[in-house]
């Protein structure tokens, strides 16, 4: 056992590489599309908890080594509801808080943003499924025993 858990540490390395504050504005978004549902009202919700409690989790980046591109990887809606909330007069920061995370490439980008979707949002089946075929090639859709098509989401699939 005390062997395991040495072996495990040994090859436990963290993705974080740094953090800093960064315009949102010029992020970009790593998905084409929503592959997820968020409904007016959480939307709503999401803006005033914003202006209410201002910017307190840091958006999860990976800035291509080529092009320089900083990719959001979990913001997707908080840069949504800052661009409406923008557009409705409020005075918003220029700079929000990022941590950088690691990638070998924008596969692997996309990858991790897959798991980000899982933990925070309901999926919705069909833009997961064009969004993972794009983007994650690795994992096998042709077995559709997990899709459940009532709610339209993926259950029990390991991303």
């Amino acid at each position: 056992m005390i062997q395991y858990i040495i072996m495990l540490q040994a090859s436990f390395k963290s993705r974080v590489i740094g953090a800093s504050q960064l315009n949102w504005r010029k992020f970009e978004l790593i998905q084409n599309e929503e592959p997820r549902e968020l409904s007016q009202l959480d939307m709503q919700k999401l803006k005033v908890s914003m202006l209410k409690d201002k910017f307190a989790q840091p958006v999860c980046v990976w800035q291509d080594p080529v092009s320089k591109i900083v990719y959001s990887l979990d913001g997707y809606y908080r840069i949504k509801a800052m661009e409406e909330l923008a557009q409705s007069g409020e005075k918003l920061p220029v700079l929000i808080p990022a941590i950088f995370i690691h990638c070998a490439n924008k596969q692997e980008a996309t990858k991790l943003l897959s798991l980000y979707l899982s933990h925070h949002m309901s999926l919705a089946g069909i833009g997961l499924l064009e969004f993972i075929e794009e983007y994650v090639p690795i994992v096998s859709l042709t077995n559709t025993e997990n899709l459940n098509p009532e709610k339209q989401t993926l259950t029990g699939m390991a991303l």
